[in-house]
């Protein structure tokens, strides 16, 4: 119920987008929620709304069950053909995304413009934190059509989100 996607429904090896919003669904910050086993997950994203959303998850711990912990872990985006041996975790929202690897010693993997990485990124509709902000509501931003499951049930912010949604 804390963040705006369905954890619950995501398979190993699966991710996909989700946020943290604030109680008038304005958006603390955002990642891809990767589910590597039934017990570990890994929030991948830019620096500041990836440690906004840990900050703020924090403050929920009650029990020792749960840790989030910081990691710099090396992964790479593999943009091109969906292929197994270059995607291990794979995201159905992107058509001409393959996925993660973690493992990048082994795979050796040609490098692309920055220009290039950054045409695939807007087509890709991979948001940065420059464009979303903490002071805009998820509505209006490219995440309200991904990152959001509506069916899903309750988060913090979402009557917000949903009347704006609703009345539009």
């Amino acid at each position: 119920g804390q963040l705006t996607n369905d954890v619950t429904a995501l398979e190993i090896k699966k991710g996909h987008w989700t946020c943290r919003l604030n109680r008038t669904g304005k958006v603390i910050g955002f990642g891809l929620l990767v589910k590597k086993s039934e017990v570990e997950f890994l929030l991948l994203g830019e620096e500041l709304p990836v440690m906004a959303m840990i900050q703020d998850l924090n403050k929920f711990i009650i029990s020792e069950d749960v840790v989030i912990a910081e990691l710099k872990v090396p992964f790479a985006f593999v943009l091109g053909p969906k292929s197994q041996q270059l995607a291990d975790y794979t995201f159905s929202y992107l058509q001409d995304f393959a996925g993660l690897i973690f493992d990048l010693e082994n795979i050796p993997l040609p490098l692309i413009s920055s220009e290039l990485i950054e045409t695939y990124r807007m087509f890709a509709g991979f948001p940065l934190w420059s464009e979303i902000s903490d002071k805009k509501f998820i509505n209006e931003t490219m995440l309200d059509e991904f990152a959001i499951s509506y069916q899903k049930g309750c988060f913090l912010g979402q009557e917000t989100v949903a009347k704006i949604r609703n009345n539009r």
